[in-house]
This record gives structure tokens, sequence and C-alpha cells, in this order.
């Protein structure tokens, strides 16, 4: 094994050489990445009774609630190409992809506090195993998605092709806050707390369960929020082939990784300090 020497120098100050250790680490963590992935996932399963029905219950129920909503008028459902149920499944699955990036890496951190404090590891494998976690999660998700449009009878349209895009724009936006906050949600568990009441006043704030409103302060904070941008295309996309909002998801796209690639520089210059915490 090639001795490695620590030396108290910011790695900042050389940027060449931190992009090559960035880059470096980030591929020989693949595998361990992969593995603490695959520990947790049946950590997760194997102890829950239902399983991987987890997984589908959380978009049902949330479906179910906007559709009583809807029902009663409290929400406005107009001009929408497909009934209403898929509608919102779509836009919460879509959603979830999103949560659960946020919360996955402070997750990932925190369940593996005392590995930290014994074993040194590339910190990029943490944020490799919430990726495979999340992508796990989605993946399965999708099995529902295909049984709910099979028993409608309706067909996604072409467009699904640049899906993809949508799909890693938003785990890219969902990644990007969640390494953002690991540095302080590892010395404040009130982050975790409340991580879930925000995400679920954000959810409300994001035209999920209904239309866009045209006009109102809804609509303002619609046009700024990337969340309904990304939401919207990707929907769009599946139901009509095309998207107005493809330029905007791009263009949220491009900021997203640029904004991903400062934040994983935080999170490697944080990251130490964290674990002297753990070990105190």
């Amino acid at each position: 094994m090639e001795p490695k020497i620590f030396q108290n120098k910011s790695f900042l100050l050389e940027p060449k050489t931190m992009v090559r250790e960035m880059i470096h680490d980030l591929w020989n963590c693949r595998h361990l990445g992969w593995t603490l992935a695959l520990r947790d996932i049946k950590a997760k399963y194997r102890s829950a009774w239902l399983g991987l029905a987890w997984a589908f219950l959380p978009p049902i129920a949330t479906t179910l609630v906007f559709v009583v909503l809807q029902n009663q008028q409290m929400l406005k459902s107009e001009g929408m190409e497909v009934p209403y149920p898929i509608y919102t499944m779509v836009s919460i699955v879509l959603w979830q992809l999103f949560s659960e990036s946020v919360v996955a890496p402070l997750q990932v951190v925190n369940g593996s506090r005392s590995l930290l404090s014994k074993i040194l590891f590339p910190r990029e494998a943490l944020v490799v195993s919430a990726v495979v976690q999340v992508c796990f999660n989605f993946i399965i998700k999708l099995f529902l998605l295909f049984f709910v449009f099979a028993w409608w009878g309706i067909l996604p349209t072409n467009g699904i092709i640049w899906l993809p895009l949508v799909l890693l724009a938003l785990l890219a936006l969902g990644i990007l806050f969640g390494v953002l906050i690991v540095p302080i949600g590892v010395f404040y568990q009130d982050v975790i707390f409340s991580l879930s009441t925000v995400l679920m006043l954000l959810m409300f704030l994001t035209p999920v369960g209904y239309s866009i409103p045209s006009e109102g302060l809804l609509n303002e904070i619609t046009q700024w929020n990337p969340m309904a941008i990304l939401i919207q295309c990707g929907r769009e996309l599946i139901f009509t082939g095309q998207s107005n909002a493809f330029i905007p998801m791009l263009a949220v796209g491009l900021i997203t990784g640029f904004g991903l690639a400062l934040g994983w520089v935080l999170y490697r210059a944080t990251f130490p300090i964290a674990v002297e915490r753990f070990s105190s």
C-alpha cells in the first residue's frame, strides 16, 4: 500500500492537485460505495415486515391525499392531459427522487459514524452509497408507475427519451442540497428534525398535485422554483412529448452541476472536522 503523508496544509491552495485527488478518490471508492449501499438497503428492508412495499407506500399514500383534496375541489386541476391520479403520482415520484436525494447523504453519514471514527477511506464513498440507495428506491417506484400506466391504458410519448436529463438534474440538485447540509447536520440534530418539515413545505409550494397557477404569489414562487421547472418538464415530456420548460430545465441542470462541484469541495474541506466530532 502506498504510504500517505498528512500535512497541516489546506488542499485549497493547490487547485490542480485538489481536483486530481478528488477524481482519484471518487473512482477508487466506487466499489466501497456500492458495498455500503447494499449493506444499508439489506438492513433497511430486512428488518421491515412489509419489506420493499415501503418503497411503494409513500407515493401511493401521498397520491391518495391529493386525490381526496382534488375531489373536494380544494386543488385546481384544469388543463391536465391525463387523469388526475396519474398526473399526481408521476409528479410525486419525481418529487421523491429529489427529496430522498436531499436526505440520503446525511442519513448515510450518521449511519457510518463508528466506521468513520475507526477507518480511513475516501469520504466520497458515503455520497456514492447515498446515490445508489436513492436510485434503487426510484427504480422500485418505476415499477409502480408501469403498473399505473398499464391500468389506465396510457402510453408515454416519445419525449420520454429526454426524461433521463430531468432525472439526472433532480438527483444532482437533491445531492447538492444534501451535501451542503451534511457539515451542519452532523453537529446539530435540529437539521434532521426539521428536514422533513421543510421538504413537506417545499412540496406544497411546488405544483406537484395541482396545476401551475397563472397569476398571484404562488405563480411568482413557481417561476423561481427550480423543482417546479424540473417536475413540469418531466411531466410534459411524458404526457405531451414536448415542454416549454425544457430550456429552463437545462439551465437548472447546468447551474446544479457547477454548484455540485463547489459543494464537493466544501464537503471535503469540512468533513475532517465532522470526523473529529465523531471520535470525541
